[in-house]
């Protein structure tokens, strides 16, 4: 089996990317729906210096995406690799993909020597969870969110 390799996303890939995008977010946030704001900024916000949104490619076919990037330190005078979002379409999982891809992801991220590399993984999703964990990340925290005002 060949390795995936990374392809970046071009500007003429915004109907493609959006509607594997749209599933992954399906998958991820039950009942998600791209409200107008995702549907006329999402795609374009990606194409940001230190920004990386690539295609995970094999044999020619798409097989998901990565979206990944490098970002300041808010207080020091250091570098953050950050991933964004991860999608393997369902019928490439289990195929080692997603480490392939991570693994080539972490060495883009160690070209601009980050201090660490962060992500969020949504809860409940025990396969990202086991993946993360399997490279080497440790959760460290949790991520809290307001979604409703109750005053």
């Amino acid at each position: 089996m060949q390795r995936p390799t990374l392809v970046p996303v071009a500007k003429e890939d915004r109907e493609a990317f959006t509607k594997m995008a749209t599933t992954y977010f399906r998958e991820a946030i039950p009942g998600f729906e791209p409200d107008e704001d995702f549907r006329q900024f999402f795609f374009d916000g990606m194409f940001k210096p230190n920004i990386f949104c690539d295609w995970v490619v094999r044999d020619g076919k798409r097989l998901g995406f990565v979206i990944f990037g490098i970002e300041d330190h808010r207080f020091l005078p250091r570098k953050t690799g950050f991933f964004y979002a991860f999608y393997i379409v369902p019928e490439a999982r289990g195929e080692s993909l997603a480490t392939l891809a991570m693994q080539d992801c972490c060495r883009v991220l160690d070209t601009f020597h980050p201090s660490k590399i962060q992500l969020e993984v949504i809860e409940g999703n025990e396969k990202a969870h086991k993946l993360w964990t399997r490279m080497g990340f440790r959760r460290v925290s949790s991520k809290y969110y307001l979604l409703e005002r109750k005053f």
